[in-house]
C-alpha cells in the first residue's frame, strides 16, 4: 500500500486547511476507533513555500473520502523525522 500526499502551496492558507483535515479526520473516526496507523502528517515543502500533507498507507481503507476530497496522490513512504503529526494515531510515528 501507498502512502499519499497533497501540496498546499499558499503558506498562508496551509495552516487553515491543516486545521479542517484535523477536523475532516476526527469527524471520519469519532463513532469509532482511529484503525491502527492511519494518521496524517505535514512539513513544509521542500522549496519552503507551502506545506505538504501525508496520508498513510491505512487511510486508504479507512479514509478513501478524505484522500479524494483532497485529490492526493500515491507517493513513497517520507521520511518520518520530517513530518510533524496532524491527527490519527500516532503510534506509527518511528
Amino acid at each position: 500500500m501507498a502512502w499519499y500526499k497533497f501540496t498546499i502551496s499558499n503558506e498562508h492558507i496551509a495552516p487553515i486547511v491543516a486545521q479542517k483535515i484535523q477536523e475532516r479526520f476526527n469527524q471520519i473516526f469519532w463513532s469509532v476507533p482511529c484503525p491502527k496507523g492511519a494518521a496524517v502528517y505535514a512539513k513544509k515543502s521542500e522549496k519552503g513555500r507551502g506545506t505538504v500533507f501525508y496520508l498513510t498507507p491505512s487511510c486508504e481503507r479507512s479514509a478513501k473520502a478524505l484522500i479524494v476530497s483532497c485529490s492526493a496522490e500515491a507517493c513513497e513512504k517520507p521520511d518520518m523525522a520530517s513530518l510533524i503529526f496532524l491527527a490519527g494515531d500516532s503510534s506509527h510515528i518511528g
